[in-house]
């Protein structure tokens, strides 16, 4: 779901992460320093991209991925600039852990992208420091 109307995303999902999420959305859509701002943070190369480029970057909630037959998944969000770059953007909120298999699945989904983006990117955004966990489940 598209992220560009933020009247279409406010209490359309029914849990807060999705929410949080679709907000989140919203601001790197409608906000070029913010949207550089991650981009930049997650080591994605911004020098080379043009106007026309960031006009261009897709961001989208919720966004639905099959691999293989059974496979299914949800990004929360989804950052994108065809060619250049995709980044998957997993919210957790509170205690929530952080799920192997839900991670071993995007980790899949973006390996399988690799001829399609130069740059390729997994980040988990939460409320608090989880950098250790994340560490521990990314070895």
């Amino acid at each position: 779901m598209r992220t560009d109307n933020i009247f279409h995303l406010v209490h359309r999902f029914g849990n807060l992460e999705d929410q949080i999420s679709a907000c989140f959305g919203f601001v790197l859509q409608s906000n070029l320093h913010v949207l550089l701002a991650l981009l930049r943070r997650l080591g994605v190369p911004t020098t080379t991209l043009t106007k026309n480029d960031l006009d261009s970057v897709e961001v989208e909630t919720q966004v639905p991925y099959l691999r293989g037959e059974d496979e299914r998944s949800r990004i929360d969000l989804q950052v994108r600039l065809p060619g250049q770059f995709i980044v998957f953007l997993e919210s957790k909120l509170g205690n929530t852990g952080l799920g192997k298999n839900q991670f071993g699945k995007y980790a899949a989904i973006l390996k399988d992208q690799r001829e399609t983006y130069k740059h390729i990117r997994l980040a988990l955004v939460t409320q608090f420091d989880r950098r250790l966990e994340a560490e521990r489940w990314a070895s």
